[in-house]
């Protein structure tokens, strides 16, 4: 996570099978923790490919 500068105020390293939706509320729930003045947060959608069930499929592997 970071200011509007690009400056660095939080950071999760999580496994690849972790969703951004799992992991986002974790940084959120830290931020608050330590940067408890601010008070608006923008978040793109997020990936989500419900077409494949293994990132083997979704990259073109047989």
């Amino acid at each position: 996570m970071v200011d509007t500068l690009g400056l660095l105020l939080a950071v999760t390293v999580t496994a690849a099978s972790v969703t951004d939706r799992e992991a986002g509320q974790t940084l959120l729930a830290r931020l608050r923790q330590r940067h408890w003045r601010i008070t608006r947060v923008w978040a793109d959608g997020g990936y989500t490919d419900s077409s494949s069930t293994s990132p083997a499929a979704s990259c073109g592997s047989p």
